[in-house]
């Protein structure tokens, strides 16, 4: 029996980080997406976040709170745009929990 623990250098994460932060921006959504595991299955969760009182998206933050890599993708809208359609998908056997924010900057003629 060895007496070295093995931790890995480097942990496998699927954060989604688009855009940046400008000035005049402001966080309008902060919110954990979660679902959790079902045995054989994966999971699946589609949301859209409307953002359309507040302005124009900026920044787009889904920062991964598990260690089984789920993923995130943008399927509609985003940055610029007063809305996006986010995919939130697990590996088999294992559940999604997201940090999810989004910044957006209002509307000047």
């Amino acid at each position: 029996m060895s007496a070295y623990n093995y931790i890995p250098a480097y942990q496998a994460s699927n954060n989604l980080i688009a855009g940046s932060r400008v000035p005049g921006d402001r966080l309008v959504y902060l919110e954990r997406i979660v679902k959790n595991s079902s045995w054989g299955k994966v999971q699946v969760i589609e949301r859209t976040f409307d953002v359309s009182r507040w302005g124009r998206i900026t920044l787009i933050e889904a920062l991964d709170q598990t260690p089984y890599g789920a993923y995130v993708s943008i399927l509609e809208g985003g940055l610029g745009h007063n809305y996006v359609t986010m995919k939130f998908q697990s590996q088999k056997d294992h559940s999604i929990k997201f940090l999810f924010q989004l910044f957006a900057r209002p509307n000047y003629p």
